[in-house]
């Protein structure tokens, strides 16, 4: 009995040692064919789709912007109030000394030269 279980112990070992190498040839050729199909599928960077899609957005925004003369400085300008545009220039000077500018008494001497000049005009 120990010949029979000698050789039924090898035969088992024989048939394990198939089953390893055809899983063993399985896993080779589809590691390979993994491989294989990666390498074909690669193409250089600048041809992916989505870095191109982005600089020609980028490019297209910026040549927009460019030909529309972007915002100007007519357009950034914002309108003095009324009261500011009625002041004359010289106030607004910033060598008038603030003894002047902060008395109250300047600025009912303004207001009365502001009629006094429509008045006149008028």
């Amino acid at each position: 009995m120990s010949d029979r279980a000698r050789l039924s112990a090898s035969e088992l070992l024989d048939r394990k040692a198939e089953q390893l190498a055809r899983r063993h040839d399985q896993r080779l050729k589809e590691m390979s064919e993994v491989a294989l199909q990666a390498g074909t599928k690669r193409s250089p960077a600048w041809l992916f789709p989505r870095p191109a899609l982005a600089l020609a957005s980028v490019l297209v925004a910026v040549s927009i912007y460019w030909l529309a003369g972007g915002p100007g400085p007519e357009q950034n300008a914002i309108a003095p109030p009324p009261q500011v545009a009625a002041i004359p220039d010289w106030v607004l000077d910033e060598e008038v000394p603030l003894e002047i500018l902060e008395a109250p008494e300047f600025y009912r001497w303004l207001a009365d030269q502001m009629t006094t000049e429509g008045e006149q005009r008028g």
